[in-house]
């Protein structure tokens, strides 16, 4: 394999599985997961343009996944399991406790979103993607993604308000 693919690939391991993750995808799923989309990312390479930048193409990769993933387990009667574990903030226990329950309440918050508007703010919160990549990963125009965006933060405000 190109040396220039290998540390791309390693390089967007830990997107991908923090994209899954939040996505909702079981920790015991993610691996599958992104071994599909290194493969698809393999084969692709050699018609890959070098112009476009490969973050978008790689989201947009791991996105169709996780849409043929998920189609997948609906057609088996199956249901996703629920985003992993918190991290804990290593605080007193009641600063602990404090901070589980509100982190509980923003991830079931942000899990409870329509899906069009969770991608978005996961893929520019999250991913740290920028407008224009979320518009070309998930085929939108900018102005598409910045309202959802904008939809996505005013209610959860409105949830946690």
């Amino acid at each position: 394999m190109n040396q220039n693919l290998d540390d791309l690939l390693k390089v967007c391991q830990p997107r991908l599985l923090s994209y899954f993750s939040r996505m909702g995808v079981s920790r015991a799923d993610i691996p599958d997961l992104c071994q599909e989309v290194y493969l698809r990312i393999i084969h692709g390479w050699a018609g890959f343009d070098r112009q476009r930048e490969f973050l978008p193409w790689m989201y947009t990769i791991a996105r169709n996944e996780r849409l043929r993933f998920m189609n997948r387990a609906a057609r088996r009667n199956e249901v996703p399991a629920d985003s992993p574990e918190q991290q804990g903030i290593q605080v007193d226990p009641a600063q602990q406790a404090e901070a589980r329950e509100i982190s509980s309440r923003v991830r079931k918050t942000v899990e409870e979103l329509p899906n069009k508007h969770r991608e978005v703010l996961i893929l520019k919160h999250y991913q740290n993607c920028t407008f224009a990549e979320i518009s070309k990963i998930l085929n939108v125009a900018e102005s598409t993604v910045k309202s959802r965006l904008y939809k996505a933060l005013s209610l959860i405000e409105r949830r946690l308000g």
